[in-house]
């Protein structure tokens, strides 16, 4: 970016000194599942997928700290494809499974369970098609803002994958759409208190009896 050696070696360092909260944010997410009861209804799939992808986004982010490899992708479709990796690998599918677990809540009706499954395995697929895609694209010298792309046939074939992938979002999330509308006035109606069926009044403290010690 013409800095300095030294103005680099500042980015440098607060690049490796976010690496430890995000480590940190992963531990949590998998510490907070454990030893909890754990059922992989499409809530807990979305949750569990999205952070995989924000793991792998995260390794992205360390890798780029180098500034001799920082040099090379700079500017690239790596960067692209490592921060939308994580754009759509966390805030995306941590709000996707939100939305299917508050679903319930808000409608009183169940969505369709197998609907909600298909619809996070198309779009965890789509989603490494594309953004994983982008890295190598990126590591292959494909520039970003740039509207076109050199006729090589690794650009080709790797663009075609990240379009393929991108239209298997695509679907995926009509497929969503479909579920949601049908489903919150067709679909069968939630036990309030359980709704996800996991053995217990966990959803709403008010109404679970006060243990006695």
């Amino acid at each position: 970016t013409g800095m300095s050696f030294t103005e680099k070696t500042v980015f440098m360092v607060g690049t490796l000194a976010a690496v430890p909260a995000s480590a940190m944010h992963v531990f949590n997410f998998v510490a907070t599942m454990w030893g909890g009861r754990i059922k992989f209804s499409t809530p807990m799939m979305w949750s569990v997928g999205g952070i995989a992808l924000f793991f792998s986004a995260g390794a992205g982010g360390v890798a780029n700290s180098a500034m001799p490899f920082d040099f090379i992708t700079h500017d690239s479709y790596w960067v692209v494809g490592h921060f939308h990796l994580f754009v759509m690998g966390t805030i995306a599918f941590g709000s996707i499974g939100f939305l299917y677990y508050m679903f319930p809540f808000i409608t009183g009706r169940m969505y369709n369970e197998s609907l909600g499954k298909v619809h996070f395995i198309m779009s965890f697929i789509g989603t490494v098609m594309v953004f994983f895609t982008q890295h190598v694209l990126g590591l292959y010298g494909m520039p970003r803002r740039v509207f076109d792309y050199q006729p090589y046939p690794e650009y080709i074939i790797m663009n075609q994958i990240a379009s393929t992938g991108a239209m298997i979002i695509g679907v995926s999330m009509a497929i969503w759409l479909f579920n949601m509308i049908h489903s919150s006035a067709k679909g069968k109606e939630a036990n309030m208190d359980d709704p996800f069926a996991l053995g217990g009044k966990y959803y709403f403290p008010h109404t679970a009896k006060t243990p006695h010690h």
